[in-house]
């Protein structure tokens, strides 16, 4: 199987996060749990399955993992180290996954 090549089409990238977006409101009024993550991927799957191409522009991609990487790094205190001697086995197959 080939990889698709990333989108550089604004239109494509819009309609991703403008879908994204329903998404997250339709499960924010559903009450649905964790709805800024199941409804974006709900909502993009579902466009995806019916054969409108969703992409999300490589660069706006990386910029986000940069500031995720930073807030993640910035919420690193005593306590995530406490957590990871205290569940090591946990810890030692999540870096395995990821």
């Amino acid at each position: 199987m080939r990889w698709p090549i990333p989108s550089l089409a604004p239109r494509d990238t819009v309609l991703t996060l403008a879908a994204g977006g329903f998404g997250a409101l339709l499960f924010w009024w559903l009450h649905a749990p964790v709805y800024m993550l199941l409804g974006p991927v709900i909502a993009v799957s579902v466009l995806g399955l019916m054969g409108v191409r969703t992409a999300v522009d490589p660069r706006l991609r990386d910029a986000c993992f940069v500031v995720l990487g930073i807030a993640v790094g910035a919420g690193f205190n005593q306590d995530a180290v406490n957590a990871m001697l205290r569940w090591p086995l946990a810890f030692v197959f999540m870096t395995g996954v990821i």
